[in-house]
């Protein structure tokens, strides 16, 4: 009875014509923001190097609908933080947010 109670409810609702009820209002599975792919940064390449994502500093969106992200990672943790040492690298996700490429360009040590 609750089901159908939901269904009445639903079909009693205002909708909007249909050339109309699904533009704008819904974004495509595969639109993805730079707030999102700085999440799906954070752990996808966390969980592949099993390591401590220190910043996403750069997001750039391709032509192709994917995705690139300059990363910095905890390479070693030490007590004192200023000689933490730090890998900088380079990620690309598909349209999708799948991780497609990575590469560590360099180390340097936490400022």
């Amino acid at each position: 009875m609750r089901a159908i109670h939901l269904l009445i409810e639903e079909q009693q609702q205002p909708r909007a014509p249909k050339g109309q009820r699904e533009k704008g209002s819904k974004k495509s599975k595969n639109a993805r923001g730079a707030a999102e792919i700085v999440e799906i940064t954070k752990s996808k390449l966390g969980a592949v190097l099993g390591k401590k994502i220190y910043l996403v500093s750069a997001v750039n969106q391709l032509a192709s609908g994917g995705w690139t992200a300059e990363v910095e990672v905890i390479e070693e943790e030490h007590m004192i933080s200023n000689f933490d040492v730090i890998g900088t690298y380079s990620t690309q996700f598909d349209s999708e947010g799948d991780l497609t490429n990575w590469g560590r360009k360099g180390f340097r040590k936490r400022e």
